[in-house]
């Protein structure tokens, strides 16, 4: 409640202040007697007295002193509501701060007394300080291109100029525009059977590895130590796929010659890791690699190199041990 009586005496005295130019000094000794009664009350922690403020005398129609007396009213109002002591004695002493600072703007104000020609001297002194010199803005330079953009440019200027040499030389002599018109047609030809033939040789250069035959049925009296070696001098002689494919061969004789898994020229080799997960558990993990780099030799279309060869041997390797492991067990 304070807070707000407070915040509307400042913007009515703020407002009177403004229109208290012209007011006579007995005004504002009337609006300094009504505080000190507000303030003795305050003091004394009496009851809010009854006040009011008459009209200032300004001729013509009252303007702002009925609004003020309005708002004392309301403060006047706002106190007496207010139970305890000391916050009533605090707003009538808010109050009371409120006619005094509209008292001490009431006065008559003083007007100035220099000439025009003075104001205009001194406007201009102003303004001629460094302060107020603002230099003028140069126009923004335009941007400089790139040397990239440069060489680009100058690529797009050589084109155009040879198009536009081109388009001269077909409108006057017709038949070197036709000769022209063959050419492009012709060299459109030739682009599109060149892709077309890239296209072909990459879908069947997977397939060049694959060599017939490897995955047929093996004699009865083949040997895995003879398989192996093979595979060896088929590596040694750059021929990767056979190698790998010898290495699967030679790891199916191990596992026949142990009784892990019979020999059977039908099955596939999914059949053949299932059945090596199922009794040979040890070698399942190097089968399945080796099982792998053979269906891709035999069937599938991925080329087959030296590193895959490293990769085969190294499976059979461990296969191989394993097994002389279990037989010598």
């Amino acid at each position: 409640m304070v807070a707000a009586t407070l915040a509307c005496s400042l913007a009515l005295s703020a407002f009177a202040s403004a229109a208290g130019a012209s007011l006579p000094p007995d005004f504002s000794s009337t609006l300094i007697a009504a505080a000190q009664r507000l303030e003795r009350a305050a003091k004394a922690s009496a009851a809010v007295p009854a006040m009011h403020i008459p009209p200032a005398p300004l001729g013509g129609p009252p303007r702002f002193s009925p609004s003020l007396d309005d708002w004392l009213q309301r403060s006047l109002d706002s106190a007496r509501k207010t139970k305890p002591v000391k916050a009533r004695a605090a707003a009538l002493r808010t109050i009371a701060a409120s006619l005094r600072y509209v008292a001490t703007g009431a006065g008559p104000a003083a007007t100035s007394a220099a000439p025009r020609g003075d104001l205009e001297a001194a406007a201009k002194s102003i303004l001629a300080e460094s302060t107020y010199r603002v230099s003028a803005t140069k126009p923004a330079q335009a941007q400089q291109p790139t040397i990239w953009e440069r060489i680009l440019n100058w690529i797009i200027d050589r084109i155009d100029a040879l198009l536009g040499g081109l388009a001269t030389a077909t409108q006057k002599v017709p038949i070197v525009g036709v000769i022209i018109g063959y050419a492009i047609v012709g060299a459109a030809v030739i682009g599109l059977a060149f892709v077309g033939y890239r296209i072909a040789r990459r879908l069947t250069s997977r397939r060049d590895a694959a060599v017939p035959g490897l995955g047929d049925a093996l004699p009865p009296s083949t040997n895995a130590d003879d398989l192996y070696s093979l595979a060896r001098d088929a590596a040694r002689n750059g021929n990767a796929a056979p190698a790998v494919a010898l290495l699967y061969q030679a790891a199916l004789v191990l596992l026949d010659r142990v009784d892990r898994v019979a020999y059977d020229p039908s099955r596939t080799p999914g059949e053949y890791r299932r059945l090596v997960r199922r009794k040979a558990q040890a070698i399942a993990d190097a089968f399945d690699a080796l099982a792998r780099l053979f269906v891709a030799v035999a069937f599938g279309r991925a080329s087959i190199g030296a590193d895959d060869w490293l990769r085969a041997d190294a499976a059979y390797s461990g296969i191989r041990r394993s097994l002389g492991a279990l037989e010598a067990a």
